[in-house]
C-alpha cells in the first residue's frame, strides 16, 4: 500500500524538519528539446522546472516518476533509468513555511512515445520544450540536463 495524502498541518511540520525525497523527470522530444513545466507554487514559483515531485512511502523511484508524469502532464513514461541524486535548498517554502525547502532529488530519464495528450494539471501554468539551457536556470537544472544527456 502506497501512502497518499498527509493532512496539511502534519505535512507542514514534516517540511519544517526534514529534507523531502523527490523524483524529477528528464524527457526529450525527437528534436532533442527538454520538457519543462512552469511551477505555480513555492519553491521555484514561476520558474521552469523538471516535471516531478514527492516520492510516497513504499513507492519505487520508477513508479513515482511514472505517476508524476501522468499527473503533471498527462503522458505515459517508459524506459526509466536513474541519472543521479542531487539536492535543492530554497529559501522559499510552500504553505507559508518560513524555514524554506530542502529536497533530495533523484533525477531519472525516460521516454514518451507520444506528446499528443500533453496537458498540465492545476499546479503548473504551462509545459514547454526547450532546445537550449537558459543560463538563469537553477544550477541543479543545468547540471541534471548535462548529466542526463550523457546517459
Amino acid at each position: 500500500m502506497i501512502c497518499k495524502m498527509i493532512p496539511l498541518e502534519e505535512y507542514r511540520e514534516i517540511l519544517e524538519k526534514l529534507a523531502i525525497p523527490c523524483v524529477d523527470v528528464f524527457v526529450e522530444n525527437d528534436s532533442g528539446e527538454v520538457l519543462m513545466i512552469k511551477r505555480d507554487n513555492e519553491p521555484a514559483k514561476n520558474r521552469w522546472w523538471f516535471p516531478g515531485g514527492r516520492i510516497f512511502k513504499r513507492e519505487t523511484i520508477k513508479d513515482a516518476a511514472i505517476r508524476k508524469i501522468r499527473e503533471e502532464v498527462g503522458l505515459e513514461l517508459s524506459d526509466v533509468v536513474i541519472v543521479g541524486a542531487y539536492e535543492t535548498i530554497f529559501e522559499e517554502g510552500p504553505f507559508g513555511i518560513e524555514t524554506g525547502t530542502h529536497s533530495v532529488n533523484v533525477l531519472v530519464k525516460g521516454s514518451i512515445k507520444s506528446f499528443d495528450n500533453l496537458e498540465t494539471n492545476g499546479d503548473h501554468s504551462g509545459a514547454k520544450f526547450f532546445k537550449d539551457v537558459d543560463e538563469n536556470w537553477h544550477s541543479y537544472l543545468k547540471e541534471g540536463i548535462a548529466d542526463a544527456r550523457k546517459k
